[in-house]
């Protein structure tokens, strides 16, 4: 299914978030015309430093900074299995997102369609 989501989503970027929001559970991604929330741990990288993650105190403030930013790149998080995004975004942050359970771990919407439901299991 990433392969599908990056099929969706690369051709229309950048895409600016114009609010993102973490209440813990929930991680909230919200653009003019698609939304990206997420239940699963997260963690947001530069480089191969961690800035923030789900678990972190100061993980609120660093979700917030991202408003005004551009997602340029949706990547597969890792090799094998193909699960989980990771969103590259153009002040070099990137977000991985982790599925920690097996129904609906995280949900990215496009304007028109389509909607993209994860589903590890």
């Amino acid at each position: 299914m990433i392969e599908k989501l990056i099929a969706a989503i690369n051709p229309r970027l950048p895409l600016t978030i114009l609010r993102a929001e973490w209440c813990d559970p929930v991680l909230s991604l919200i653009g003019a015309d698609w939304t990206f929330n997420t239940t699963s741990s997260w963690r947001l990288i530069d480089g191969s430093k961690l800035v923030a993650g789900s678990e972190d105190q100061l993980a609120s403030e660093a979700v917030s900074a991202l408003a005004g930013v551009e997602m340029v790149r949706c990547e597969p998080m890792s090799v094998s299995p193909l699960l989980d995004p990771r969103f590259l975004f153009g002040n070099g942050l990137k977000l991985e997102v982790f599925s920690a359970t097996a129904t609906e771990p995280w949900v990215l919407s496009l304007k028109g369609g389509p909607t993209f439901v994860a589903s590890p299991s």
